[in-house]
């Protein structure tokens, strides 16, 4: 099924997520909604994403976040 790039990485990723997050957390997903965001939440977690922001500069998205996770991949 996921074979190759990206896929694989979300494969690996979703992997991990499943070991090591429950699904009420709530992620922050750094960037804006993407197709791994949508895998996600086709997983049962709840995915907040950034708005495309320069977060080197503008840290309000992280800062006023209730996600308990935070995903960058």
């Amino acid at each position: 099924m996921y074979t190759h790039y990206p896929e694989k990485r979300y494969r690996l990723t979703l992997e991990f997520l499943k070991k090591h997050i429950d699904t009420g957390e709530t992620i922050l997903d750094l960037g804006v909604d993407n197709p791994f965001a949508k895998i996600m939440r086709d997983n049962g977690y709840t995915v907040a994403n950034t708005s495309g922001e320069d977060l080197d500069d503008d840290l309000e998205a992280i800062e006023n976040t209730q996600a308990g996770v935070v995903d960058g991949i």
